[in-house]
């Protein structure tokens, strides 16, 4: 079991060793713990760091060196570790005119503006997967929440005709960024 997580956790931090390497898998979690062991060794200029696999096998002790790295190695992977995390972290939008969006989790409770609130909708016209939902309006809030909180009928038997982006974080759909609430219809059963 340890020779399988060193072997996996050594191939996976070995990819950003050189320019443009990138684990497809890794999580922004993964990259950060990676980081904070490569940018420690990249500031001492005469730093070295090494992975060793250590096995007891009747009272005697193998070890073994899986990985080592310097200061100018961990230096570019620090700088590819950086480039990854933004690359996750960077968000793109597209804009969607006059679309359906329905609740599949309300909130009557305000939230920041531009910041993600705590309901989830539907725009099929987008996708059938629920994203979370951020305002990026005050005056989208206002109608969203007043229709919420006023609502003589189910929340779930309304929807709501906006202009929304759909938020893109690494080429995938993140979260809906509605601006512009055109109207509320009821839908029929």
């Amino acid at each position: 079991i340890i020779d399988s997580f060193v072997s996996t956790w050594t191939s996976r931090i070995k990819r950003y060793f050189k320019n443009g390497g990138r684990d497809e898998n890794a999580t922004k979690s993964d990259l950060k713990d990676i980081l904070g062991t490569v940018s420690a060794i990249s500031k001492d200029p005469d730093a070295t760091a090494q992975i060793d696999f250590v096995t007891h096998t009747d009272g005697k002790k193998e070890q073994k060196t899986v990985f080592k790295f310097q200061t100018a190695d961990a230096k570019i992977a620090q700088q590819e570790l950086e480039k990854h995390i933004y690359e996750l972290e960077k968000t793109d939008s597209v804009e969607f005119k006059r679309v359906t969006m329905v609740f599949v989790r309300p909130d009557s409770s305000s939230a920041d503006i531009g910041k993600r609130s705590g309901e989830k909708v539907v725009i099929e016209e987008i996708g059938p997967d629920p994203k979370p939902l951020i305002y990026s309006s005050d005056l989208a809030e206002q109608k969203i929440k007043h229709e919420l909180r006023s609502a003589e009928s189910n929340v779930f038997k309304m929807a709501f005709i906006v202009d929304a982006n759909i938020e893109l974080r690494n080429s995938r759909p993140w979260a809906y960024r509605v601006h512009h609430v055109h109207q509320v219809i009821p839908i029929e059963e």
